[in-house]
């Protein structure tokens, strides 16, 4: 129990970071497939 509390508080801190990085990973992502389909 305690140690599924200090997973959820590390993953508290950390998912700005993880989702900044989702973020941008969509987005260069997106960009690609639209690179890709006007070809």
């Amino acid at each position: 129990m305690i140690t599924l509390f200090l997973l959820t508080l590390r993953f508290a801190v950390f998912s700005p970071r993880i989702i900044h990085y989702i973020l941008r990973f969509s987005n260069g992502f997106s960009e690609i497939l639209q690179i890709s389909l006007a070809f």
